[in-house]
């Protein structure tokens, strides 16, 4: 994946590097595929989206009979408080990995 930046709400977005793919590295002889996802279900576009190429990800190793893995990150969001965050942290983690599995 490329560099995932955050947007001016905070957002974070996962792009797949142009010219790259799971069946470029099928060619290599890779066996797996990783993703690193950003994900905060509180800014629903952008957890959308990030749901859009995790599932594209996945589709796409399927294809190249490639183990597909996703490493899905929780992240806040500017206005959060630290302490509110800290105690949402374990629910929005738990939520995450039921989304992406």
């Amino acid at each position: 994946e490329a560099e995932a930046v955050a947007d001016e709400d905070g957002a974070r977005a996962t792009e797949l590097l142009p010219g790259w793919s799971p069946a470029a590295a099928r060619r290599l002889g890779a066996a797996a595929a990783k993703l690193t996802v950003y994900y905060n279900p509180g800014h629903a576009e952008a957890a959308a989206r990030q749901r859009r190429v995790a599932r594209t990800f996945v589709e796409a190793c399927r294809a190249e009979d490639l183990v597909a893995l996703v490493a899905v990150f929780t992240y806040p969001l500017p206005a959060s408080d630290p302490d509110a965050f800290a105690a949402l942290r374990p629910g929005l983690i738990a939520d995450a990995a039921g989304e992406f599995s």
